[in-house]
């Protein structure tokens, strides 16, 4: 059986702000501050290693918002992990 090796972009001690829209899809976050941004999600994998973020909310897209959604409507109860209030969660 082949493997298969993941592809990410790399990106290295950047910043970023309020209002900063951050793709995470195969990414692969090294040494990045994240302060109120909103993280956009469609179910690609991601890293982050050795990140802060604080007050940055997460929108599930594309292929995975549709996943939530069906599973939420055959009754799947969907909620975010703890420590994390559902307000954050978009």
């Amino acid at each position: 059986m082949a493997t298969t090796k993941m592809l990410f972009v790399s990106v290295v001690g950047k910043k970023y702000a309020k209002g900063d829209q951050v793709s995470l899809d195969n990414v692969r976050f090294l040494d990045c501050t994240f302060d109120e941004c909103d993280f956009l999600f469609s179910g690609g994998p991601f890293l982050m290693e050795n990140c802060q973020h604080r007050n940055c909310n997460f929108e599930i897209q594309g292929a995975a918002g549709i996943a939530l959604q069906s599973l939420s409507l055959m009754g799947w109860l969907i909620s975010p992990p703890d420590g994390v209030s559902s307000s954050a969660v978009h």
